[in-house]
């Protein structure tokens, strides 16, 4: 019993979280001398050791050291001092065990969070955080059917709802437009006409004109743009005069006839003068459905 004292810090909540052990102890240190009968306390259920406790086993270990030498006390205290290092002992290895099942589970919990997130899917930065509607299951397989598509579709798109744009110069030639691959600026009496034709046999019978006006016809106020000699007019007149079934639609605006390039008249301070620009658009468009234009459409 030379080698024992009382319990480290870190055994406390193991050794004596039965605090009978003390009392035991405590008992046999008094009554040695008449007997070496134990005497069982229960358990108070402690889970650490007060200044107390640790100064009852203090003092039955010292009771023990001293009751050596009597046979009928010494096996008890050999027994005892057994029992207390078995305790110990199994109380340091049993936190051990505990901390490294901790550790364990904690690592294991690490790596599982991070698996997570290389295979969780990333949302795209910025999408707001809104609760859950509580929808079970999304509408997304009334699409999946032809049949259902077709019995919920609203809008079917046939070559009569398309609109061809067609870009129009005072010339022969086509002239492709470098910005736009593919399209070429026709001319008014040539080119425009062979493709309206192509359109109208596919089943596009209308048509938006967009006119180039020559540079030298571009004033600041615009007047060219309700002459009825004008590029818009006669490719008006020329759609219309070979296929009157084409319907023609055109864009009300000053740019193309303004040497400023823009959609109204600017006065030297930079001030766009609407009532002057509302003014001359009217007079284009009344000379652009004189031409016989079936829809114009302002701008402004």
């Amino acid at each position: 019993m030379e080698g024992h004292a009382a319990p480290s810090n870190a055994c406390r909540g193991s050794v004596v979280a039965h605090a009978s052990l003390a009392c035991v102890v405590g008992v046999i240190g008094t009554r040695a001398a008449t007997s070496a009968t134990f005497v069982s306390v229960p358990s108070t259920g402690a889970t650490s050791l007060s200044t107390d406790n640790a100064g009852v086993l203090l003092r039955g270990t010292q009771s023990l050291q001293q009751l050596e030498t009597r046979p009928s006390v010494a096996w008890a205290g050999q027994n005892m001092a057994i029992l207390m290092s078995s305790l110990v002992a199994g109380g340091a290895v049993s936190m051990c065990r505990s901390s490294r099942r901790k550790t364990e589970q904690t690592s294991r919990t690490c790596v599982r969070q991070a698996a997570d997130d290389e295979i969780r899917p990333r949302v795209p930065e910025g999408t707001p955080i809104v609760p859950h509607l509580g929808i079970r299951k999304r509408p997304r397989r009334n699409r999946r059917s032809e049949a259902a598509r077709a019995m919920f579709t609203e809008t079917r798109l046939t070559p009569d709802n398309f609109i061809m744009p067609v870009f129009v110069h005072d010339g022969v030639d086509d002239i492709p437009i470098s910005s736009m691959p593919g399209i070429s600026r026709l001319g008014v009496d040539t080119g425009l006409l062979r493709e309206v034709e192509e359109a109208r046999a596919l089943g596009v019978r209308s048509v938006v004109i967009f006119p180039k006006t020559p540079d030298d016809l571009k004033t600041p106020v615009a007047e060219e743009c309700y002459n009825p000699e004008g590029l818009a007019q006669r490719a008006i007149r020329n759609v219309k005069r070979a296929f009157p079934d084409v319907v023609v639609y055109r864009d009300i605006a000053l740019d193309p006839y303004n040497s400023l390039g823009h959609d109204g008249i600017v006065r030297s301070d930079g001030v766009i003068m609407n009532d002057e620009t509302i003014h001359q658009l009217c007079k284009q468009a009344v000379s652009q459905a004189e031409a016989g234009a079936d829809y114009v459409s302002p701008v402004i």
